[in-house]
């Protein structure tokens, strides 16, 4: 006897009665901080990317030639709004998708700062969303592995030796 009975039952007639509507619940605290990162490897898209050439100016990783500034820019926002779906309720859907996202932005920011266009050096853009991917990439990926479920054949008492 749990449930909203055993609360009406304690608390009087002051409990709601359940309607039978679903409430959302609340986002974790893990996909609050993977959407901020994946917002600021989105800004940093929107920052210059080279010193000089294309990508010089405001959103410079979306330029017309194909570069790994594209990619960097394509894997955030695809990150972000998979991260929107996680605070629907489908996190556990969508992690492998979060998780792909935050490495495609981390190997593109590398890459787009390891090789730069030809005589344009990097500038801004690709170390704020290499910092952002980081943090996605290192919250998706290292602290949510899975935890190993209990084997029912294993004895509870063998745990504690």
């Amino acid at each position: 006897m749990f449930g909203a009975e055993c609360l009406t039952e304690v608390l009087g007639d002051d409990v709601p009665a359940h309607s039978g509507s679903s409430v959302r619940p609340a986002p974790s605290t893990w996909v609050i901080v993977v959407t901020a990162a994946f917002a600021v490897a989105v800004a940093g898209t929107a920052l210059p990317w080279t010193r000089f050439q294309e990508g010089s100016g405001p959103f410079g990783a979306w330029g017309l030639s194909p570069r790994w500034s594209m990619l960097v820019a394509l894997a955030s926002v695809g990150g972000l709004t998979t991260c929107i779906l996680a605070w629907r309720g489908r996190a556990g859907a969508v992690l492998p998708a979060i998780r792909a996202a935050a490495t495609l932005v981390v190997v593109g920011a590398i890459l787009a700062i390891a090789r730069p266009p030809s005589f344009a050096p990097p500038w801004l853009g690709p170390w704020i969303s290499l910092a952002g991917g980081a943090v996605a990439s290192g919250i998706s990926i290292g602290a949510l592995r899975p935890v190993r479920a209990r084997s029912e054949a294993e004895p509870r008492h063998a745990r504690a030796s």
